[in-house]
């Protein structure tokens, strides 16, 4: 289906199609929210917490508040449409811990930090 849909050359997923998986994990934030997802993962104040693949970055937000002032929140996804998201929503919700997100983990440099992060959770589950 990729093929046929995509090419062979796909690195990323296309823009059409991140913008339906975004408008999906909106009616299904609606039913769940992101912050009752992150609650299995443990994540503690003072904790570096990288989201793996960030998306639209709905999970930003509430790991910001779990780590806190003293801990710190990566984003990484290769896709543009993610990045400029995920920007979007550490703007408006003036999240200080989250750094802006990055295309590779190579970019994401705190000066503060060992850059070992504490949880990288990388991928919740859609249905979960």
């Amino acid at each position: 289906m990729k093929k046929v849909l995509c090419g062979n050359e796909m690195d990323r997923m296309p823009d059409w199609a991140f913008r339906i998986m975004a408008f999906m994990f909106n009616v299904s934030d609606f039913i769940k929210s992101p912050d009752s997802r992150l609650k299995p993962f443990n994540i503690r104040e003072g904790q570096t917490v990288v989201d793996w693949g960030c998306g639209t970055g709905r999970y930003l937000k509430s790991a910001s508040g779990r780590v806190g002032d003293k801990g710190i929140v990566y984003g990484v996804d290769i896709h543009p449409l993610a990045v400029e998201s995920a920007r979007r929503i550490i703007e408006k919700h003036h999240l200080k811990n989250v750094t802006p997100p990055a295309h590779r983990w190579e970019n994401c440099r705190h000066p503060s930090s060992d850059s070992r992060p504490d949880l990288c959770p990388g991928y919740v589950p859609y249905g979960s």
